[in-house]
């Protein structure tokens, strides 16, 4: 009988140190999801202070809730846009053409980063095609390779 008592009290020991795990993990997904509790508007508007591109896009990828915000509201994409604006005029034209924001900075993104390695200089001394980086190539407007050249021209 005493030894039902002991191995009751260790099952009871042992089932109040699993419920107490149980709490804290409880505890540490909560922390974690906070913004899950926090009204959309809130939500939204803490997104909407992001300003630079880095934070905005590791928001976009830190869980599947963030990027589910994130990918289902376009304004918060716009003014991610409209900072590549001075540096790709397709931003206007994929404005015109009904793209959404997202899209728009998806697209130019790689763009503004192709365009700033051509003008900064980067493939000035390719001897071919066959010397020229996987990704130094993207489509872009006639106005931007004009512009790539007239660079090209000045060194």
């Amino acid at each position: 009988m005493q030894k039902n008592s002991r191995r009751n009290s260790k099952l009871t020991v042992w089932a109040k140190e699993l419920t107490s795990v149980d709490a804290d993990m409880e505890k540490h997904e909560n922390q974690k999801n906070f913004i899950e509790l926090l009204p959309p508007e809130i939500t939204l508007r803490i997104f909407s202070q992001l300003d630079d591109i880095q934070s905005f896009y590791r928001a976009f990828m830190t869980c599947r809730r963030w990027n589910y915000i994130i990918e289902n509201n376009d304004f918060l994409w716009k003014p991610h846009c409209l900072a590549l604006e001075y540096v790709c005029q397709e931003v206007d034209n994929d404005q015109n053409c009904g793209y959404s924001w997202r899209d728009i900075l998806r697209r130019n993104c790689q763009i503004s980063k192709v365009k700033g390695e051509w003008l900064g200089g980067k493939y000035s001394n390719i001897r071919s095609a066959c010397g020229l980086p996987e990704k130094s190539m993207c489509p872009m407007s006639k106005e931007t390779w004009g512009e790539i050249l007239e660079a090209e021209l000045r060194r």
